[in-house]
């Protein structure tokens, strides 16, 4: 059985400044994976139809940023309850000609917190912001059992 491959991106405006490339790249490597992951330039306007075509091509799957979680997420197929409970997007799996999407941003943050020692459990958290990234925080936060946000 040979290793996964495939064709990913970083979906955003502006991205060109994204580090996910590099780390993919690694993570990729250390893996021993045959993964492509390159940063995508998409405005506001290409989206829908960026989208459409990623349905049937060479992607597999896509992370998404700003300015486009929240449409990410109107523009898919299905999407996890977590997504829909933050209301954006941040991840894209491109499945059977569908498009699948979830949130990871809230999981990341507390995983990363756990890692530091830092529970969000009975803490009375500020989140700064008021996109999908700060809405997964909160979201996150609240899941955790924050007394105050």
């Amino acid at each position: 059985m040979s290793a996964p491959s495939g064709h990913y991106a970083v979906l955003g405006d502006p991205v060109a400044h994204s580090l996910s490339p590099r780390l993919f790249a690694a993570l990729s490597a250390r893996l021993g994976l045959q993964l492509h992951y390159r940063a995508q330039r998409v405005t506001a306007g290409e989206l829908t139809g960026f989208l459409a075509r990623a349905r049937t091509g060479d992607f597999q799957g896509f992370s998404v940023t700003l300015p486009h979680k929240e449409a990410a997420l109107a523009l898919a197929d299905s999407a996890s309850d977590t997504a829909r409970a933050v209301g954006a997007a941040n991840c894209l799996l491109v499945q059977g000609g569908k498009l699948l999407a979830d949130n990871t941003d809230g999981v990341g943050l507390t995983r990363a917190l756990a890692d530091r020692g830092v529970s969000l459990s009975a803490a009375r958290v500020l989140v700064l912001g008021a996109g999908g990234a700060a809405r997964a925080a909160a979201q996150a936060a609240q899941a955790a059992g924050a007394s105050a946000l």
